[in-house]
């Protein structure tokens, strides 16, 4: 329910209106024809043959680099591990603003308040209308983020770091 596909289904119904070429696809656990409220908004919302529903997915990477736009409706995250993927692979984003997701998108795609159909509609057209060679630049400031922040590697540092600075701390 936190990842509100609900919110999901609405945003790509308005914006299938707008570009009826538009493809969606929604990939994880539980995101497939066996998950009855997945069928449902499937029905209510007439999207049968408009959004592909892969469910769980082992080769990520396989997916992620047939995708031109990389969103998340979700309305509850700590760090957002699908997005930073979705950046690594050179993806722009229009993404809910919560949890950590502002700090690891930068101004490398767009953030919307949660649960806002018509803001993710706007900024969804907008991350279109801009054009395959705009977003591709995107893709490439949001893959480099990721090179130069969130790396393992950097991780492991900050981590390093953090508990060096608590043992100095508790030694005092």
């Amino acid at each position: 329910p936190v990842k509100r596909y609900d919110i999901f289904f609405s945003v790509a119904s308005k914006v299938l209106s707008l570009y009826p070429h538009a493809k969606f696809v929604a990939f994880g656990s539980g995101v497939d024809s066996e998950n009855c409220e997945i069928v449902k908004l499937n029905q209510s919302y007439r999207m049968e043959n408009k959004i592909t529903c892969l469910g769980e997915v082992e080769e990520v990477p396989s997916i992620l680099e047939k995708l031109d736009i990389y969103i998340s409706t979700s309305e509850v995250e700590a760090f957002p591990v699908s997005i930073a993927e979705a950046m690594a692979m050179g993806l722009p984003c229009v993404v809910t603003d919560v949890g950590d997701t502002a700090r690891l998108l930068g101004d490398t795609g767009t953030l919307v308040v949660c649960n806002d159909v018509d803001q993710f509609v706007a900024a969804l057209v907008a991350m279109i209308e801009l054009g395959r060679l705009k977003r591709d630049e995107l893709g490439r400031k949001a893959r480099n983020r990721i090179d130069c922040y969130f790396t393992i590697e950097k991780s492991s540092e900050k981590y390093a770091n953090l508990y060096n600075t608590v043992l100095i701390e508790n030694k005092s």
